[in-house]
Protein backbone atom coordinates (compact mmCIF):
# COMPACT_ATOMS: atom_id res chain seq x y z
CA UNK A 1 0.00 0.00 0.00
CA UNK A 2 2.91 2.34 0.66
CA UNK A 3 4.10 2.40 -2.96
CA UNK A 4 0.72 3.33 -4.54
CA UNK A 5 0.23 6.00 -1.88
CA UNK A 6 3.64 7.49 -2.65
CA UNK A 7 2.91 7.45 -6.38
CA UNK A 8 -0.44 9.13 -5.83
CA UNK A 9 1.24 11.79 -3.67
CA UNK A 10 3.80 12.49 -6.38
CA UNK A 11 1.04 12.73 -8.98
CA UNK A 12 -0.85 15.26 -6.88
CA UNK A 13 2.33 17.27 -6.36
CA UNK A 14 3.05 17.24 -10.11
CA UNK A 15 -0.52 18.35 -10.82
CA UNK A 16 -0.20 21.25 -8.36
CA UNK A 17 3.12 22.26 -9.89
CA UNK A 18 1.62 22.26 -13.39
CA UNK A 19 -1.34 24.32 -12.20
CA UNK A 20 0.98 26.87 -10.60
CA UNK A 21 3.06 26.99 -13.80
CA UNK A 22 -0.06 27.70 -15.87
CA UNK A 23 -1.10 30.40 -13.40
CA UNK A 24 2.31 32.05 -13.62
CA UNK A 25 2.08 32.00 -17.39
CA UNK A 26 -1.26 33.83 -17.28
CA UNK A 27 -0.09 36.45 -14.74
CA UNK A 28 1.75 38.75 -17.14
CA UNK A 29 1.20 41.85 -19.26
CA UNK A 30 2.46 43.07 -22.65
CA UNK A 31 6.03 44.32 -22.74
CA UNK A 32 4.86 47.92 -23.08
CA UNK A 33 3.88 47.69 -19.40
CA UNK A 34 7.57 47.84 -18.44
CA UNK A 35 8.28 51.44 -19.53
CA UNK A 36 4.78 52.35 -18.35
CA UNK A 37 5.71 50.99 -14.94
CA UNK A 38 8.85 53.12 -15.03
CA UNK A 39 6.74 56.24 -15.67
CA UNK A 40 4.44 55.33 -12.77
CA UNK A 41 7.50 54.83 -10.56
CA UNK A 42 8.82 58.27 -11.51
CA UNK A 43 5.46 59.79 -10.61
CA UNK A 44 5.46 57.96 -7.26
CA UNK A 45 8.99 59.17 -6.53
CA UNK A 46 7.87 62.79 -7.03
CA UNK A 47 4.76 62.53 -4.84
CA UNK A 48 4.92 63.08 -1.07
CA UNK A 49 5.70 59.96 1.00
CA UNK A 50 4.50 61.25 4.40
CA UNK A 51 1.62 63.54 5.29
CA UNK A 52 3.69 65.47 7.82
CA UNK A 53 7.38 65.66 8.81
CA UNK A 54 8.25 62.51 10.74
CA UNK A 55 10.95 62.06 13.35
CA UNK A 56 10.80 58.83 15.33
CA UNK A 57 12.98 58.24 18.38
CA UNK A 58 15.72 60.47 17.05
CA UNK A 59 15.69 58.79 13.63
CA UNK A 60 15.38 61.53 10.99
CA UNK A 61 13.63 60.99 7.67
CA UNK A 62 15.60 63.22 5.34
CA UNK A 63 14.52 64.58 1.99
CA UNK A 64 11.43 66.60 2.99
CA UNK A 65 9.20 63.61 2.34
CA UNK A 66 6.06 65.57 3.23
CA UNK A 67 6.46 67.73 0.09
CA UNK A 68 6.46 67.08 -3.62
CA UNK A 69 9.95 66.67 -5.04
CA UNK A 70 12.99 64.43 -4.92
CA UNK A 71 15.19 63.68 -1.92
CA UNK A 72 15.97 61.12 0.73
CA UNK A 73 14.74 57.62 -0.04
CA UNK A 74 12.87 58.94 -3.09
CA UNK A 75 16.21 59.53 -4.81
CA UNK A 76 16.83 55.80 -5.03
CA UNK A 77 13.30 54.90 -6.09
CA UNK A 78 13.64 57.51 -8.86
CA UNK A 79 16.94 55.95 -9.94
CA UNK A 80 15.31 52.52 -10.23
CA UNK A 81 12.26 53.95 -12.02
CA UNK A 82 14.52 55.66 -14.58
CA UNK A 83 16.43 52.41 -15.10
CA UNK A 84 13.15 50.55 -15.69
CA UNK A 85 11.94 53.21 -18.13
CA UNK A 86 15.17 53.45 -20.16
CA UNK A 87 16.02 49.76 -20.31
CA UNK A 88 12.39 48.79 -20.89
CA UNK A 89 12.14 51.23 -23.82
CA UNK A 90 15.40 49.87 -25.31
CA UNK A 91 14.15 46.28 -25.09
CA UNK A 92 10.77 47.30 -26.51
CA UNK A 93 12.45 48.87 -29.55
CA UNK A 94 14.85 45.95 -30.09
CA UNK A 95 14.20 43.71 -33.07
CA UNK A 96 15.01 40.52 -31.18
CA UNK A 97 14.36 39.84 -27.53
CA UNK A 98 15.42 37.07 -25.17
CA UNK A 99 14.70 35.69 -21.73
CA UNK A 100 17.84 37.28 -20.27
CA UNK A 101 16.44 40.74 -20.99
CA UNK A 102 13.16 39.71 -19.38
CA UNK A 103 14.98 38.49 -16.28
CA UNK A 104 16.93 41.75 -16.02
CA UNK A 105 13.75 43.83 -16.36
CA UNK A 106 12.00 41.63 -13.80
CA UNK A 107 14.78 42.25 -11.27
CA UNK A 108 14.55 45.99 -11.79
CA UNK A 109 10.78 45.83 -11.37
CA UNK A 110 11.07 43.79 -8.19
CA UNK A 111 13.57 46.28 -6.78
CA UNK A 112 11.29 49.20 -7.61
CA UNK A 113 8.34 47.46 -5.92
CA UNK A 114 10.23 46.22 -2.85
CA UNK A 115 12.02 49.49 -2.02
CA UNK A 116 8.97 51.57 -0.96
CA UNK A 117 7.22 48.58 0.63
CA UNK A 118 10.21 47.78 2.86
CA UNK A 119 10.58 51.44 3.77
CA UNK A 120 6.89 51.73 4.67
CA UNK A 121 6.80 48.47 6.63
CA UNK A 122 9.86 49.53 8.60
CA UNK A 123 8.19 52.76 9.66
CA UNK A 124 4.82 51.18 10.43
CA UNK A 125 5.84 47.93 12.11
CA UNK A 126 9.02 48.89 13.94
CA UNK A 127 9.02 52.66 14.39
CA UNK A 128 5.34 53.02 15.38
CA UNK A 129 4.44 55.34 12.53
CA UNK A 130 0.73 55.17 11.75
CA UNK A 131 -0.25 54.02 8.29
CA UNK A 132 -2.40 57.13 7.96
CA UNK A 133 0.73 59.30 8.13
CA UNK A 134 2.13 57.75 4.95
CA UNK A 135 1.44 59.55 1.69
CA UNK A 136 0.57 58.06 -1.73
CA UNK A 137 4.16 58.13 -2.99
CA UNK A 138 5.37 54.72 -1.78
CA UNK A 139 2.22 52.92 -2.93
CA UNK A 140 2.27 54.49 -6.40
CA UNK A 141 5.98 53.64 -6.72
CA UNK A 142 5.34 50.03 -5.67
CA UNK A 143 2.51 49.81 -8.22
CA UNK A 144 4.92 50.94 -10.92
CA UNK A 145 7.40 48.23 -9.95
CA UNK A 146 4.66 45.59 -9.98
CA UNK A 147 3.52 46.77 -13.40
CA UNK A 148 7.06 46.54 -14.77
CA UNK A 149 7.52 43.05 -13.30
CA UNK A 150 4.31 41.78 -14.87
CA UNK A 151 5.36 43.20 -18.23
CA UNK A 152 8.82 41.63 -18.00
CA UNK A 153 7.35 38.18 -17.31
CA UNK A 154 6.23 37.88 -20.93
CA UNK A 155 9.87 37.61 -22.03
CA UNK A 156 10.82 34.85 -19.61
CA UNK A 157 9.48 32.19 -21.98
CA UNK A 158 11.69 33.42 -24.84
CA UNK A 159 15.01 31.87 -25.82
CA UNK A 160 17.83 32.74 -23.43
CA UNK A 161 20.66 34.92 -24.65
CA UNK A 162 24.06 33.36 -25.34
CA UNK A 163 26.27 33.02 -22.27
CA UNK A 164 28.13 36.22 -21.47
CA UNK A 165 31.84 36.31 -22.29
CA UNK A 166 34.64 38.59 -21.05
CA UNK A 167 34.95 41.65 -23.24
CA UNK A 168 37.56 41.35 -25.97
CA UNK A 169 40.38 43.85 -26.18
CA UNK A 170 39.67 46.85 -28.38
CA UNK A 171 42.74 48.82 -27.41
CA UNK A 172 44.96 49.15 -24.38
CA UNK A 173 43.61 52.64 -23.73
CA UNK A 174 39.99 51.44 -23.71
CA UNK A 175 40.88 48.57 -21.38
CA UNK A 176 42.61 50.93 -18.94
CA UNK A 177 39.70 53.38 -19.10
CA UNK A 178 37.22 50.60 -18.29
CA UNK A 179 39.27 49.48 -15.28
CA UNK A 180 39.74 53.01 -13.94
CA UNK A 181 36.09 54.00 -14.38
CA UNK A 182 34.81 50.76 -12.80
CA UNK A 183 37.00 51.14 -9.71
CA UNK A 184 36.22 54.84 -9.31
CA UNK A 185 32.49 54.14 -9.56
CA UNK A 186 32.73 51.35 -6.97
CA UNK A 187 34.75 53.58 -4.64
CA UNK A 188 32.27 56.44 -5.10
CA UNK A 189 29.31 54.17 -4.32
CA UNK A 190 31.08 53.00 -1.15
CA UNK A 191 31.71 56.57 0.01
CA UNK A 192 28.13 57.53 -0.83
CA UNK A 193 26.78 54.67 1.27
CA UNK A 194 28.90 55.76 4.23
CA UNK A 195 27.69 59.36 4.03
CA UNK A 196 23.97 58.45 4.22
CA UNK A 197 22.94 59.06 7.83
CA UNK A 198 19.21 58.45 7.46
CA UNK A 199 18.75 54.69 8.03
CA UNK A 200 15.49 54.72 6.07
CA UNK A 201 17.24 56.28 3.11
CA UNK A 202 20.08 53.77 3.49
CA UNK A 203 17.58 50.92 3.18
CA UNK A 204 16.42 52.43 -0.11
CA UNK A 205 20.01 52.89 -1.24
CA UNK A 206 20.89 49.29 -0.39
CA UNK A 207 17.83 47.84 -2.15
CA UNK A 208 18.45 49.99 -5.24
CA UNK A 209 22.11 49.01 -5.30
CA UNK A 210 21.22 45.32 -4.97
CA UNK A 211 18.65 45.49 -7.77
CA UNK A 212 21.01 47.33 -10.14
CA UNK A 213 23.90 44.97 -9.35
CA UNK A 214 21.66 41.93 -9.96
CA UNK A 215 20.55 43.43 -13.28
CA UNK A 216 24.10 44.15 -14.41
CA UNK A 217 25.08 40.60 -13.45
CA UNK A 218 22.13 39.20 -15.45
CA UNK A 219 23.00 41.03 -18.67
CA UNK A 220 26.67 40.02 -18.36
CA UNK A 221 28.34 43.32 -17.47
CA UNK A 222 30.33 41.87 -14.57
CA UNK A 223 31.37 38.90 -16.71
CA UNK A 224 32.46 41.31 -19.42
CA UNK A 225 34.50 43.40 -16.97
CA UNK A 226 36.52 40.29 -16.12
CA UNK A 227 38.29 40.64 -19.47
CA UNK A 228 39.79 44.14 -19.02
CA UNK A 229 40.58 43.45 -15.36
CA UNK A 230 42.38 40.19 -16.20
CA UNK A 231 44.44 41.88 -18.91
CA UNK A 232 45.34 44.81 -16.64
CA UNK A 233 45.57 43.06 -13.30
CA UNK A 234 48.61 45.03 -12.13
CA UNK A 235 46.99 48.39 -12.89
CA UNK A 236 43.75 47.32 -11.18
CA UNK A 237 45.58 46.28 -8.01
CA UNK A 238 47.71 49.44 -7.98
CA UNK A 239 44.68 51.70 -8.42
CA UNK A 240 42.77 49.83 -5.71
CA UNK A 241 45.73 50.27 -3.34
CA UNK A 242 45.84 54.01 -4.06
CA UNK A 243 42.10 54.41 -3.43
CA UNK A 244 42.34 52.51 -0.16
CA UNK A 245 45.29 54.62 0.98
CA UNK A 246 43.30 57.77 0.21
CA UNK A 247 40.20 56.60 2.08
CA UNK A 248 41.10 58.20 5.47
CA UNK A 249 41.57 61.56 3.74
CA UNK A 250 37.97 61.44 2.48
CA UNK A 251 36.52 61.41 6.00
CA UNK A 252 37.55 64.96 6.95
CA UNK A 253 38.42 64.22 10.57
CA UNK A 254 35.49 61.82 11.14
CA UNK A 255 37.33 58.81 12.51
CA UNK A 256 34.25 56.66 13.24
CA UNK A 257 34.01 55.11 9.79
CA UNK A 258 37.78 54.74 9.67
CA UNK A 259 37.52 52.65 12.85
CA UNK A 260 34.65 50.64 11.35
CA UNK A 261 36.75 50.04 8.24
CA UNK A 262 39.63 48.90 10.43
CA UNK A 263 37.22 46.53 12.17
CA UNK A 264 36.17 45.26 8.75
CA UNK A 265 39.85 44.60 8.05
CA UNK A 266 40.02 42.41 11.15
CA UNK A 267 37.03 40.42 9.95
CA UNK A 268 38.62 40.12 6.51
CA UNK A 269 41.74 38.56 8.06
CA UNK A 270 39.68 36.15 10.17
CA UNK A 271 37.40 35.23 7.25
CA UNK A 272 40.35 34.56 4.96
CA UNK A 273 41.72 32.16 7.55
CA UNK A 274 38.38 30.37 7.93
CA UNK A 275 38.12 30.15 4.16
CA UNK A 276 41.18 27.91 4.17
CA UNK A 277 39.47 25.50 6.57
CA UNK A 278 35.94 25.61 5.14
CA UNK A 279 36.36 26.76 1.56
CA UNK A 280 39.61 25.07 0.55
CA UNK A 281 39.71 21.94 2.72
CA UNK A 282 35.95 21.52 3.22
CA UNK A 283 36.16 21.18 7.03
CA UNK A 284 33.22 22.82 8.80
CA UNK A 285 34.63 24.70 11.81
CA UNK A 286 32.09 26.29 14.19
CA UNK A 287 34.62 27.03 16.92
CA UNK A 288 36.83 29.33 14.88
CA UNK A 289 36.30 32.21 17.31
CA UNK A 290 38.51 30.35 19.80
CA UNK A 291 41.63 31.04 17.75
CA UNK A 292 40.68 34.70 17.38
CA UNK A 293 40.29 34.91 21.16
CA UNK A 294 43.57 33.11 21.80
CA UNK A 295 45.43 35.59 19.61
CA UNK A 296 43.72 38.50 21.37
CA UNK A 297 44.61 37.22 24.84
CA UNK A 298 48.21 36.54 23.84
CA UNK A 299 48.51 40.14 22.64
CA UNK A 300 46.83 41.45 25.81
CA UNK A 301 49.07 39.43 28.12
CA UNK A 302 52.24 40.51 26.33
CA UNK A 303 51.15 44.05 25.45
CA UNK A 304 52.04 45.76 28.73
CA UNK A 305 48.40 46.18 29.79
CA UNK A 306 48.01 47.94 33.13
CA UNK A 307 45.46 45.52 34.62
CA UNK A 308 46.99 42.20 33.61
CA UNK A 309 48.38 39.75 36.13
CA UNK A 310 51.29 38.86 33.84
CA UNK A 311 54.19 41.32 33.76
CA UNK A 312 55.73 40.13 30.52
CA UNK A 313 56.21 42.37 27.50
CA UNK A 314 57.13 41.53 23.91
CA UNK A 315 57.49 43.87 20.92
CA UNK A 316 54.22 44.40 19.09
CA UNK A 317 55.44 43.30 15.66
CA UNK A 318 56.89 40.12 17.14
CA UNK A 319 53.54 39.33 18.78
CA UNK A 320 51.46 40.05 15.65
CA UNK A 321 53.62 38.21 13.14
CA UNK A 322 54.97 35.31 15.21
CA UNK A 323 53.88 34.80 18.82
CA UNK A 324 50.08 35.13 18.58
CA UNK A 325 49.79 33.28 15.23
CA UNK A 326 52.06 30.46 16.40
CA UNK A 327 50.16 29.95 19.66
CA UNK A 328 46.83 29.99 17.81
CA UNK A 329 48.17 27.58 15.17
CA UNK A 330 49.33 25.17 17.89
CA UNK A 331 45.81 25.13 19.32
CA UNK A 332 44.47 24.70 15.78
CA UNK A 333 46.55 21.55 15.35
CA UNK A 334 45.45 20.33 18.79
CA UNK A 335 41.85 20.77 17.68
CA UNK A 336 42.44 19.05 14.36
CA UNK A 337 44.24 15.99 15.76
CA UNK A 338 41.25 14.37 17.52
CA UNK A 339 38.84 15.22 14.67
CA UNK A 340 40.66 13.58 11.78
CA UNK A 341 38.07 10.80 11.43
CA UNK A 342 35.08 13.15 11.72
CA UNK A 343 33.21 14.79 8.86
CA UNK A 344 30.20 17.01 8.30
CA UNK A 345 27.87 17.53 11.25
CA UNK A 346 30.02 15.55 13.68
CA UNK A 347 33.05 17.71 12.92
CA UNK A 348 30.94 20.84 13.35
CA UNK A 349 29.73 19.68 16.79
CA UNK A 350 33.27 18.92 17.99
CA UNK A 351 34.65 22.28 16.82
CA UNK A 352 31.69 24.03 18.44
CA UNK A 353 32.56 22.28 21.69
CA UNK A 354 36.20 23.34 21.37
CA UNK A 355 35.16 26.98 21.02
CA UNK A 356 33.06 26.76 24.17
CA UNK A 357 35.90 25.04 26.06
CA UNK A 358 38.27 27.90 25.21
CA UNK A 359 35.72 30.54 26.23
CA UNK A 360 34.95 28.83 29.55
CA UNK A 361 38.66 28.35 30.23
CA UNK A 362 39.35 32.03 29.63
CA UNK A 363 36.43 32.85 31.90
CA UNK A 364 37.73 30.71 34.78
CA UNK A 365 41.49 31.18 34.51
CA UNK A 366 41.48 34.18 36.85
CA UNK A 367 45.19 34.19 37.78
CA UNK A 368 46.13 34.80 34.16
CA UNK A 369 43.09 36.13 32.25
CA UNK A 370 41.33 37.98 35.12
CA UNK A 371 38.25 35.88 34.50
CA UNK A 372 34.95 37.51 33.46
CA UNK A 373 36.42 40.99 33.93
CA UNK A 374 38.86 40.43 31.11
CA UNK A 375 41.91 42.59 30.50
CA UNK A 376 41.39 46.29 29.87
CA UNK A 377 43.58 49.36 29.41
CA UNK A 378 45.61 47.67 26.72
CA UNK A 379 47.91 50.43 25.44
CA UNK A 380 48.52 51.30 21.81
CA UNK A 381 51.46 49.42 20.31
CA UNK A 382 54.82 51.15 20.41
CA UNK A 383 57.16 50.66 17.47
CA UNK A 384 60.61 52.25 17.70
CA UNK A 385 59.49 54.61 20.44
CA UNK A 386 56.45 55.82 18.47
CA UNK A 387 52.94 55.00 19.71
CA UNK A 388 50.54 54.01 16.94
CA UNK A 389 47.64 55.66 18.74
CA UNK A 390 49.25 59.11 18.40
CA UNK A 391 49.10 59.09 14.63
CA UNK A 392 51.35 61.30 12.53
CA UNK A 393 51.28 64.17 10.07
CA UNK A 394 52.02 63.94 6.34
CA UNK A 395 52.21 67.09 4.18
CA UNK A 396 49.99 68.95 6.61
CA UNK A 397 47.41 66.14 6.84
CA UNK A 398 46.70 64.59 10.23
CA UNK A 399 46.71 60.78 10.23
CA UNK A 400 44.76 59.61 13.28
CA UNK A 401 45.47 56.53 15.33
CA UNK A 402 42.49 54.74 13.77
CA UNK A 403 43.97 55.48 10.34
CA UNK A 404 47.25 53.92 11.45
CA UNK A 405 45.43 50.74 12.42
CA UNK A 406 43.62 50.89 9.07
CA UNK A 407 46.92 51.06 7.18
CA UNK A 408 48.39 48.28 9.32
CA UNK A 409 45.45 46.03 8.50
CA UNK A 410 45.74 46.87 4.80
CA UNK A 411 49.33 45.64 4.92
CA UNK A 412 48.34 42.47 6.81
CA UNK A 413 45.50 41.75 4.36
CA UNK A 414 47.82 42.22 1.39
CA UNK A 415 50.36 39.86 2.96
CA UNK A 416 47.62 37.34 3.80
CA UNK A 417 46.17 37.38 0.28
CA UNK A 418 49.62 36.92 -1.27
CA UNK A 419 50.27 33.98 1.06
CA UNK A 420 46.89 32.37 0.40
CA UNK A 421 47.24 32.64 -3.38
CA UNK A 422 50.67 31.02 -3.19
CA UNK A 423 49.25 28.28 -0.98
CA UNK A 424 46.33 27.67 -3.34
CA UNK A 425 48.72 27.23 -6.27
CA UNK A 426 51.01 24.92 -4.32
CA UNK A 427 50.77 21.16 -3.78
CA UNK A 428 49.26 21.83 -0.36
CA UNK A 429 46.46 23.94 -1.81
CA UNK A 430 45.67 21.36 -4.47
CA UNK A 431 45.67 18.67 -1.80
CA UNK A 432 43.16 20.70 0.24
CA UNK A 433 40.85 20.86 -2.76
CA UNK A 434 41.25 17.12 -3.35
CA UNK A 435 40.34 16.34 0.26
CA UNK A 436 37.31 18.62 0.02
CA UNK A 437 36.05 16.99 -3.17
CA UNK A 438 36.58 13.36 -2.14
CA UNK A 439 38.76 12.36 0.79
CA UNK A 440 38.77 8.66 -0.16
CA UNK A 441 39.93 9.38 -3.68
CA UNK A 442 42.56 11.82 -2.36
CA UNK A 443 43.95 9.17 -0.02
CA UNK A 444 43.97 6.64 -2.86
CA UNK A 445 46.07 9.06 -4.93
CA UNK A 446 48.73 9.15 -2.21
CA UNK A 447 47.77 12.32 -0.36
CA UNK A 448 48.47 12.17 3.36
CA UNK A 449 45.06 13.40 4.47
CA UNK A 450 46.11 13.53 8.13
CA UNK A 451 48.86 16.06 7.52
CA UNK A 452 46.77 18.02 5.02
CA UNK A 453 43.87 18.43 7.47
CA UNK A 454 46.19 19.48 10.28
CA UNK A 455 47.82 22.03 8.00
CA UNK A 456 44.40 23.44 7.13
CA UNK A 457 43.44 23.83 10.79
CA UNK A 458 46.83 25.30 11.64
CA UNK A 459 46.88 27.76 8.72
CA UNK A 460 43.34 28.97 9.45
CA UNK A 461 44.15 29.44 13.15
CA UNK A 462 47.36 31.30 12.22
CA UNK A 463 45.50 34.13 10.48
CA UNK A 464 42.81 34.20 13.18
CA UNK A 465 45.50 34.63 15.83
CA UNK A 466 47.05 37.48 13.85
CA UNK A 467 43.67 39.23 13.55
CA UNK A 468 42.94 38.70 17.26
CA UNK A 469 46.25 40.26 18.26
CA UNK A 470 45.49 43.47 16.36
CA UNK A 471 41.91 43.46 17.65
CA UNK A 472 43.08 43.48 21.27
CA UNK A 473 45.01 46.73 20.74
CA UNK A 474 42.35 48.32 18.54
CA UNK A 475 39.58 47.82 21.13
CA UNK A 476 41.99 48.20 24.12
CA UNK A 477 40.29 45.34 25.98
CA UNK A 478 39.50 41.65 25.80
CA UNK A 479 36.97 39.54 27.68
CA UNK A 480 35.57 35.99 27.32
CA UNK A 481 32.11 37.34 26.40
CA UNK A 482 33.55 38.78 23.20
CA UNK A 483 34.40 35.36 21.75
CA UNK A 484 31.14 33.43 21.70
CA UNK A 485 29.51 31.12 19.20
CA UNK A 486 27.64 33.90 17.29
CA UNK A 487 31.03 35.38 16.45
CA UNK A 488 32.01 32.14 14.67
CA UNK A 489 28.67 32.10 12.84
CA UNK A 490 29.22 35.68 11.69
CA UNK A 491 32.63 34.90 10.22
CA UNK A 492 31.25 31.76 8.57
CA UNK A 493 28.42 33.84 7.09
CA UNK A 494 31.02 36.21 5.63
CA UNK A 495 32.77 33.31 3.91
CA UNK A 496 29.56 31.76 2.58
CA UNK A 497 28.04 35.08 1.51
CA UNK A 498 31.16 36.21 -0.32
CA UNK A 499 31.86 32.87 -1.98
CA UNK A 500 33.44 29.72 -0.58
CA UNK A 501 36.98 29.17 -1.80
CA UNK A 502 37.35 32.58 -3.47
CA UNK A 503 39.46 35.11 -1.48
CA UNK A 504 38.09 38.27 -3.22
CA UNK A 505 34.55 37.05 -2.49
CA UNK A 506 35.43 36.46 1.15
CA UNK A 507 36.80 40.01 1.39
CA UNK A 508 33.57 41.39 -0.09
CA UNK A 509 31.41 39.31 2.27
CA UNK A 510 33.37 40.51 5.32
CA UNK A 511 33.03 44.16 4.27
CA UNK A 512 29.28 43.90 3.67
CA UNK A 513 28.53 42.08 6.93
CA UNK A 514 30.59 44.62 8.88
CA UNK A 515 29.10 47.77 7.41
CA UNK A 516 25.47 46.68 7.03
CA UNK A 517 24.75 46.25 10.78
CA UNK A 518 26.54 49.55 11.50
CA UNK A 519 24.45 51.46 8.97
CA UNK A 520 21.29 50.00 10.54
CA UNK A 521 22.37 50.75 14.10
CA UNK A 522 19.62 53.38 14.45
CA UNK A 523 17.12 50.54 14.11
CA UNK A 524 18.55 48.85 17.18
CA UNK A 525 15.55 46.55 17.63
CA UNK A 526 15.24 45.35 14.06
CA UNK A 527 18.64 45.74 12.44
CA UNK A 528 19.53 42.08 12.86
CA UNK A 529 16.09 41.14 11.54
CA UNK A 530 16.77 43.15 8.37
CA UNK A 531 20.30 41.79 8.32
CA UNK A 532 19.08 38.17 8.57
CA UNK A 533 16.33 38.70 6.01
CA UNK A 534 18.87 40.05 3.53
CA UNK A 535 21.07 36.98 4.09
CA UNK A 536 18.12 34.65 3.49
CA UNK A 537 17.30 36.36 0.19
CA UNK A 538 20.90 36.22 -0.98
CA UNK A 539 21.26 32.56 -0.09
CA UNK A 540 17.96 31.79 -1.81
CA UNK A 541 18.71 33.51 -5.07
CA UNK A 542 22.51 33.26 -5.14
CA UNK A 543 23.56 30.27 -3.02
CA UNK A 544 27.09 30.19 -4.47
CA UNK A 545 27.84 33.61 -2.96
CA UNK A 546 28.37 37.06 -4.40
CA UNK A 547 31.78 36.29 -5.94
CA UNK A 548 31.98 32.50 -6.08
CA UNK A 549 34.87 30.46 -7.29
CA UNK A 550 34.51 29.00 -10.78
CA UNK A 551 34.32 25.47 -9.37
CA UNK A 552 31.50 26.27 -6.95
CA UNK A 553 29.55 28.15 -9.62
CA UNK A 554 29.70 25.09 -11.87
CA UNK A 555 28.62 22.80 -9.02
CA UNK A 556 25.53 24.82 -8.12
CA UNK A 557 24.46 25.69 -11.65
CA UNK A 558 25.21 22.46 -13.46
CA UNK A 559 22.49 21.19 -15.77
CA UNK A 560 20.89 17.81 -15.19
CA UNK A 561 22.97 16.17 -17.92
CA UNK A 562 26.21 17.64 -16.59
CA UNK A 563 25.45 16.59 -13.02
CA UNK A 564 24.53 13.09 -14.17
CA UNK A 565 27.76 12.78 -16.16
CA UNK A 566 29.87 13.92 -13.18
CA UNK A 567 28.05 11.51 -10.87
CA UNK A 568 28.68 8.66 -13.32
CA UNK A 569 32.37 9.53 -13.53
CA UNK A 570 32.61 9.53 -9.72
CA UNK A 571 30.83 6.16 -9.58
CA UNK A 572 33.25 4.75 -12.16
CA UNK A 573 36.24 5.92 -10.09
CA UNK A 574 34.91 4.47 -6.85
CA UNK A 575 33.90 1.15 -8.41
CA UNK A 576 37.24 0.80 -10.15
CA UNK A 577 35.79 0.56 -13.68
Amino acid sequence: MAAPTAVAGRNRADARAEAMARLRQRVRLPLVAVPAGGLVGILGSYLYWTLSPVRVEGVPLTGRLADYGIGGVRTWSLLLALAVLVYGALVLRARSRNATQGEALARLGIGLAVLPVVWALTLVMFLDVEVGRLGPGPWVTAAGGLLAWLGARGLLAAEPAPAAEPWARRSMLVDLAVVVVAELVAFGVFLLGIEIDDPGEFLGFFIALTAIAATLSTIGVFKGLAGPFARNEGVAIALLAVLLLLFPFTQEGNTFWIQVTAQAGLFVLAALGLNIVVGSAGLLDLGYVAFFGIGAYVAALTGNALLTNVNFHLPFLLVVFIVAPVVAAIFGVLLGAPTLRLRGDYLAIVTLGFGEIVRITLNNLDPITRGPNGISSIPDPVVGGWSMGEGFTVAGFEISGNSVYFYLLLALIALTLATIYRLNDSRIGRAWVAVREDEVAAAAMGINTTIIKLLAFGAGAWFAGMAGAVNAHLLTQVSPDSYTFPFSVLILAMVVLGGLGNPPGVVLGAIILTFLPEKLREFSDIRFLVFGFALILIMRFRPEGLLPSARRRRELHATGETAAAESQQLFDVRSGT
